[in-house]
């Protein structure tokens, strides 16, 4: 990560130790990359073991999806940051996506698939 934040120019920062809380509940994490480019801060995740290819469901970059738009989240809720997007990257390659659309998505499925969790995810978000 060190050398990532040292040959980009718009790194503000690596490995940064991330929470909120709610209650007694807390959720936390670290961010590998913060990057602002343009009015756009971009959350980043480095996932060395997932793969781009779509080789197995098990490996796939999209399970980090949901870790890495709760990291975006808790940003835009502790700073009140208006234009964020999420990036999961490694040597193979990068997906930039919109952070609320994966929470939308989630919140979707937990109250079809899982309404008893709904109400833990929206103490959060």
């Amino acid at each position: 990560m060190k050398k990532i934040v040292q040959n980009v120019k718009n790194a503000i920062g690596a490995e940064i130790p991330l929470w909120i809380t709610s209650g007694n509940s807390i959720m936390q994490g670290h961010a590998d990359l913060i990057l602002v480019i343009g009015d756009t801060l971009y959350v980043g995740d480095y996932k060395p073991d997932l793969s781009f290819k779509g080789a197995s469901l098990s490996t796939d970059f999209v399970n980090s999806f949901a870790q890495v738009s709760s990291y975006a989240l808790m940003i835009q809720k502790a700073f009140g940051i208006k234009k964020i997007k999420c990036i999961t990257f490694n040597g193979d390659g990068m997906k930039i996506y919109d952070p609320s659309v994966i929470m939308n998505e989630i919140e979707a499925s937990l109250g079809t698939l899982a309404p008893d969790k709904l109400s833990a995810w929206n103490l959060f978000f």
